[in-house]
């Protein structure tokens, strides 16, 4: 099992140029489109705001990783989205792997910021501390 996370970039500030309906037609477009480039079994789920969510059962990191490069080139043009993956380390928590991807996607923003660098960024499985 391994999640991904997928953040469109800069959608605060299309959000506000283009008004809040433009940006709901963006976010509704970019799922449609993240949809079709995913398997059957796979789920995907608007996070929050401008971020997704992407369960990916059966699949390994090196697996989401080929499922991200499948989804980044999907966005709607002239858009783009940072995306990072966790996969389950088989001990963790969901609250933990989930941590690790948002730590990911975090630093992954970081890293973009300001470039074009499309590298996919994951999230190591390792048992946090307790």
């Amino acid at each position: 099992m391994s999640i991904a996370l997928l953040d469109l970039d800069d959608f605060k500030s299309f959000n506000d140029t283009h008004g809040h309906q433009a940006g709901d037609r963006l976010l509704v477009e970019a799922a449609a489109a993240w949809r079709g480039q995913l398997r059957d079994m796979d789920l995907l789920c608007r996070w929050g705001g401008d971020e997704f969510v992407v369960l990916l059962p059966d699949c390994s990191r090196r697996e989401a990783q080929e499922v991200i490069a499948r989804l980044r080139p999907a966005t709607p043009r002239p858009h783009a989205c940072t995306a990072a993956v966790a996969a389950w380390d088989g001990r963790e928590t969901s609250h933990d792997l989930f941590r690790r991807a948002d730590t990911a996607l975090l630093e992954q923003k970081r890293i973009r910021r300001g470039t074009d660098s499309l590298a996919p960024v994951h999230a190591e499985g390792r048992r946090s501390a307790r």
